[in-house]
């Protein structure tokens, strides 16, 4: 769905831009890992990413270490989306998932209960990556205000 901002600026006498533009970020946040030995998982977690887009809403990625080696390999990986129901979405084809069956079972399992837990490990892991989301979002969109009203 496009929206024209005078439209939208009619319809509620507010500036599309100063509501709810979708500003994304500048640059992404360093990658945050959560070892095996923190999580019990027969894999590593490379990466966690929350992030909401105009076109799909919400979404949260992990990127898991697609062998069992103990050391951090992130060169070969795998991606778990998930949705706010906790839905899981594997990026690209289940062949180019390296682990076997059941532990990638477990995997999905450990995304499941850690998504009901905001305590867990992840969970907080996932909550900080939401907030930092937010913040980058706010100063981008601050700067992008600020290049418009130069150009008026």
């Amino acid at each position: 769905m496009l929206i024209d901002p005078e439209l939208y600026k009619k319809a509620t006498g507010r500036n599309f831009d100063d509501d709810f533009c979708f500003n994304y970020p500048e640059k992404d946040p360093p990658p945050v890992r959560l070892l095996k030995s923190e999580t019990a998982l027969p894999v590593n977690i490379l990466d966690v990413e929350y992030w909401v887009s105009f076109e799909l809403g919400m979404w949260q990625l992990i990127k898991f270490q697609n062998n069992t080696a103990d050391e951090i390999d992130d060169t070969v990986f795998f991606e778990l989306y998930f949705d706010e129901d906790a839905a899981l979405f594997p990026t690209g084809e289940m062949d180019d998932v390296l682990i076997g069956e059941d532990d990638f079972h477990a995997v999905q399992d450990f995304v499941k209960k850690s998504v009901a837990d905001e305590k867990s490990a992840l969970g907080v892991l996932m909550k900080e990556r939401q907030a930092q989301w937010r913040q980058a979002v706010k100063e981008t969109a601050e700067k992008n205000r600020a290049r418009r009203r130069k150009k008026c």
